[in-house]
């Protein structure tokens, strides 16, 4: 991918993002991220995020989560004044984006080796 943004890290971003097929770029500096709709990106920030998250419907999942993660789940819902299932939703959404970006690059560095 061509050079698209003044910040080459910026530029590895957006090459993540596409090749994830990601619907957003979750960002506090959406100036860098101008024009990421002509790749069916939208920059968006966090705060955005939540407040899609909320309208989205989601399906319920039983699940466990260890007590000392939970608090600290609950006390950062309580503290930003989000629903704490939003809060955990959001946080397993980034581990899973984590994971397949890391995955990607594993998979880029393979492909980009002699």
């Amino acid at each position: 991918m061509a050079t698209v943004f003044d910040d080459p890290n910026d530029d590895f971003i957006l090459e993540l993002a596409v090749s994830a097929k990601a619907r957003y770029i979750v960002t506090h500096n959406l100036r860098n991220f101008a024009g990421v709709e002509r790749f069916g990106i939208e920059a968006i920030t966090p705060a955005q995020m939540l407040v899609k998250l909320r309208r989205d419907k989601m399906k319920p999942s039983k699940s466990q989560i260890p007590e000392p993660v939970l608090k600290q789940a609950q006390e950062l819902a309580k503290r930003e004044n989000v629903p704490l299932k939003q809060i955990i939703s959001l946080a397993v959404a980034q581990a899973i984006g984590v994971w397949a970006n890391e995955s990607y690059m594993a998979l880029a560095g393979k492909t980009r080796q002699p």
